[in-house]
């Protein structure tokens, strides 16, 4: 385990609090997740990641860490959600998503994962039976709508950078994802990008001809 200022970012413990997880964002270039012993605060295991992983959670079998690769310092590039079998803390998958994903969370009933883009104001949505994208939602006010999968991006070059194209007209840079209870709505945490000052919870329900099922999104949006 790296003893330098690494940048541990997130942590979960298990269903049965025996075990604890911290992501290390800081790598050459990528970050790790640390398995640790809860009575004794030993790390038992580790594994490599993707860029800067940051927020994660674990299902509810105690099976499976869901870790957002965050990208702090790369491009604004699509990133991924690394899923590690937490006995063998091996990566089983790495899941293309969006730019700079934040804010992992899985649902009570274990079947969805739900981070947040906050460069493409997407609130994304991860089947974690198949390990994929199942529906995204778009939460720039004026502009809310549901998508199964991911949606296209264009993208533009500007000083050397690439971005995408609907950056301009980003109103929330999401934050992160918390779905409810029941699973019947996802809270995201909605950070205002532009000038006009909007405040209070914004709730849509919204069932788009493209997206299976409906979308029940709550923003909170800063002021």
């Amino acid at each position: 385990m790296q003893s330098d200022i690494s940048g541990p970012h997130g942590i979960a413990f298990s269903p049965d609090k025996k075990d604890f997880f911290v992501t290390i964002g800081h790598g050459r270039p990528f970050g790790t997740a640390l398995k640790y012993e809860t009575a004794t605060e030993r790390v038992v295991k580790q594994v490599g990641l993707g860029l800067f992983p940051a927020t994660a959670d674990v299902t509810p079998d105690g099976n499976f860490l869901f870790a957002v690769n965050f990208n702090l310092h790369g491009d604004p590039v699509p990133s991924s959600v690394s899923v590690v079998d937490t006995n063998e803390m091996v990566e089983v998958a790495r899941i293309p998503t969006c730019i700079m994903p934040h804010g992992s969370r899985i649902s009570r009933d274990g079947l969805h994962q739900y981070s947040a883009c906050m460069m493409n104001d997407l609130l994304v949505e991860v089947d974690t039976e198949k390990m994929k994208v199942s529906r995204s939602f778009r939460v720039s006010a004026g502009k809310e709508q549901g998508f199964s999968g991911l949606p296209e991006e264009k993208i533009e070059h500007h000083e050397g950078m690439t971005m995408p194209m609907s950056m301009p007209a980003i109103t929330c840079s999401p934050t992160w994802a918390q779905p409810s209870n029941d699973g019947s709505r996802v809270f995201v945490a909605c950070q205002q990008i532009q000038r006009d000052r909007g405040s209070g919870y914004e709730g849509m329900e919204t069932g788009a001809p493209h997206c299976r099922g409906k979308w029940r999104v709550q923003s909170r949006r800063n002021v």
